[in-house]
């Protein structure tokens, strides 16, 4: 079976219907690294949603002797992020139609007391290559709100976590609104709002990237991601929203946006944020010194006589732009490979044995199965003999980037490794200049204990002279 992708405790793969030829995701869970009663969360919360079409489905469960199976639906579109990127017009029309989407399924999901607690682009697939409609997957550590009406746990994805649960501060339903205002904020420019490790924690707009965008969608923005969950809009609110409904969505093209996009997903991939996760440092460290340069290369390129055909920017836009795997198909699935999930240490799940350990960075936030149905009966399960999934661990390729792109990905390495280089060069002189106030420290001890010294010597001289005296 294809490996469509895989992560810490699971991993999922292309099955085919034997009795229909329907073609689906199979989600193998290791029963060694799990619970069954967090299995049977998730797919009661499945089941639960089973008749929105903004939901992957659940269409069965089983077990062989070593995993649980989630039979799903297989989405064929690929990850949210992903594929924005490859687009060659983008208007905040087309990001309004998407975010519409997603909190209609978030209002769905909230009616019925249930946080998704994972909203994230990995989470977020599109169903086929019209890049139009849009589905929910994971819900491996979703919840519902219990009947003192809120959660306490500590769980999610870092990037994405309202501040109320990153703190443990008790939280419901708007903590999935919070995860949305950043997703938004991604998809309008390109990188992330917040920096926290460098001191960047409130919202900002910079005017290069943000003076084309609509003030309307700023605005909503910061209701989303407001610290106060009692002042953020409800999903319902967010539908009704006159720039989610594109009354006042600007239909302008965001060239920008995608080609920082594209940077954004070569690091996310690769699990180094650092480089471009802040309004502020991406502006100031990144295209301030990267992107006029590629700009300027690019108009002379098209000045010159050997200016490239629209088949040639065609075939660079596959081939050169492309900084993930160009192995489509392992992006298909419903699994969330990409950032690591936050969990209190009370609920983290045991640690696979090195042989089973992957070696991709990527792992997901899944949890397992349930073999009850939402009316709490008991879900019949199919015993499956010699069934082992082959889970071999599949290495997920990078194909380099070609032309301007290589050259705006070694520029960033460039300036990530001066300002290292530079922060490490602050750091040696501290040193110097600790090891130089310390030696004039040791100079003067070493001079007080001379003087010491001898002024004892001269007390032991005065004593022989008076012992001499009183003998005579």
């Amino acid at each position: 079976m294809d490996t469509l992708g895989d992560g810490q405790y699971s991993v999922v793969k292309l099955g085919v219907s034997k009795g229909s030829g329907e073609e689906v995701a199979l989600k193998f869970v290791h029963k060694n690294q799990t619970e069954p009663n967090e299995l049977v969360n998730e797919v009661e919360l499945m089941r639960e949603v089973a008749t929105h079409p903004r939901f992957v489905q659940l269409k069965d469960v089983y077990e062989d002797e070593k995993h649980y199976v989630l039979v799903m639906e297989l989405v064929r579109g690929g990850e949210l992020f992903d594929k924005i990127a490859e687009l060659n017009n983008y208007t905040e029309e087309q990001v309004a139609k998407l975010v519409c989407q997603i909190a209609e399924a978030l209002a769905y999901l909230h009616s019925k007391k249930i946080v998704h607690r994972d909203l994230k682009p990995e989470n977020l697939l599109f169903v086929d290559e019209e890049i139009t409609k849009l589905k929910i997957c994971d819900f491996g550590i979703a919840e519902k709100i219990p009947e003192k009406g809120y959660l306490t746990e500590i769980i999610g994805t870092e990037s994405y976590m309202a501040p109320e649960v990153e703190l443990g501060k008790p939280y419901g339903l708007s903590s999935d609104l919070y995860g949305l205002g950043i997703l938004m904020y991604i998809m309008l420019c390109g990188y992330p709002p917040f920096e926290p490790e460098n001191g960047i924690i409130d919202l900002e707009f910079p005017v290069e990237e943000w003076s084309d965008i609509s003030g309307s969608v700023k605005d909503l923005i910061t209701q989303l991601l407001d610290k106060d969950p009692e002042k953020r809009p409800s999903a319902e609110e967010v539908c009704r929203h006159p720039w989610v409904s594109g009354e006042k969505a600007s239909k302008g093209n965001l060239p920008e946006t995608i080609s920082t996009m594209k940077l954004f997903n070569h690091f996310r991939a690769s699990g180094n944020f650092g480089s471009i996760r802040s309004a502020k440092n991406n502006k100031a460290a990144l295209w301030s010194l990267i992107g006029d340069k590629i700009a300027s290369k690019k108009k002379k390129k098209m000045k010159g006589s050997d200016a490239p055909t629209k088949g040639d920017s065609k075939e660079k836009l596959e081939k050169g732009d492309k900084l993930n795997s160009s192995k489509k198909p392992k992006k298909e699935s419903a699994v969330s490979p990409r950032p690591s999930v936050v969990k209190t240490p009370d609920k983290e799940k045991k640690q696979p044995p090195d042989s089973e350990k992957k070696k991709d960075i990527r792992t997901d936030s899944i949890r397992v199965l349930s073999p009850r149905s939402t009316s709490g009966s008991q879900v019949p399960v199919t015993k499956v003999p010699k069934a082992e999934p082959d889970l071999r661990n599949t290495v997920y390729e990078m194909n380099p980037p070609e032309g301007d792109e290589t050259v705006a990905l070694l520029e960033c390495k460039i300036v990530s490794l001066s300002n290292i280089n530079c922060a490490l060069q602050s750091q040696v002189d501290e040193v110097n200049a600790a090891y130089t106030r310390m030696k004039l420290e040791r100079d003067e001890l070493a001079r007080e204990l001379e003087a010491i010294k001898l002024e004892l010597e001269l007390l032991k001289l005065k004593e022989k002279k008076k012992e001499k005296k009183e003998k005579k």
